[in-house]
């Protein structure tokens, strides 16, 4: 694998946090599909404690994460370690090849959950990594984790197809709004108090590192605090270079573009 000097990784270009950077994004008028009933998502940092609180539109026992990658090193589920569910009666576990919130009862999962998040540095196959750690405490986390898929029985998991582009499975994308106690969020270039947004398809900045803005582009200053090889081999790698810069996977493409 090509190599190039650890003081080249100092500048990582997360450009899936750039996009329309040098301009304020109006926000579109609503449509019928943006007021449809959907999957409700909040995640927010306070301090070192990050929650993830679900409140989900129908009952069903059990809902498959649409976004279930392995992690590539032990090809082992990294939700069922990194999460931990705080509602009573609820529990995420693997089915199939998907990660699984569900019943422990077999009734309907309760509308409202709750989850612990611990995020750090995994590389998935061939999905962009849940959440990146930077040096200097700063996270940033993909969008499109959060999204579930409404299920009949927990084990009906095992009958849905390992890929899902272009399958129609019930439900849709979440909304998913996050925040930072701590100050701003960093969103497609711009700094809000708070963001909402539905398949947004990019990585969502916690914390304070520094960012130079470029043409269409915002470089964030600050080296990944992941495995040592990120430090010698950004962004020659193409599994680095794609896991920072996604544009426009998400439901589409089922395998990353550099």
């Amino acid at each position: 694998m090509p190599r190039r000097p650890a003081l080249a990784a100092s500048f990582l270009a997360l450009s899936a946090l750039c996009v329309e950077a040098c301009a304020p994004v109006a926000a579109p008028p609503p449509s019928s599909a943006q007021q449809a009933p959907r999957v409700e998502v909040s995640v927010v940092r306070d301090g070192d404690d990050w929650s993830v609180d679900y409140v989900l539109d129908r009952d069903a026992p059990a809902w498959a994460f649409f976004n279930s990658a392995l992690l590539r090193d032990s090809r082992r589920p990294w939700r069922p370690d990194w999460w931990t569910v705080q509602t009573p009666g609820v529990t995420i576990e693997r089915v199939g090849d998907y990660d699984v919130l569900r019943s422990t009862d077999g009734g309907p999962v309760p509308r409202r959950v709750s989850i612990r998040m611990r995020p750090r540095p995994g590389d998935l196959e061939a999905a962009y990594d849940p959440a990146l750690v930077f040096s200097d405490g700063t996270v940033a986390l993909y969008s499109e984790q959060f999204d579930v898929i409404p299920l009949e029985a927990a084990a009906a998991a095992r009958d849905l197809p390992r890929d899902l582009n272009g399958v129609a499975v019930p439900g849709g994308p979440a909304r998913v709004t996050w925040r930072d106690a701590a100050g701003p969020v960093l969103f497609k270039g711009e700094r809000r108090a708070e963001v909402t947004a539905v398949e947004a398809e990019t990585y969502v900045l916690f914390g304070e590192a520094t960012t130079r803005q470029g043409d269409g582009v915002t470089t964030v200053v600050s080296i990944p605090a992941c495995r040592a090889g990120w430090a010698t081999n950004w962004p020659a790698s193409p599994r680095a270079s794609w896991a920072i810069t996604p544009g426009g996977w998400g439901r589409r493409r089922a395998t990353p573009r550099p």
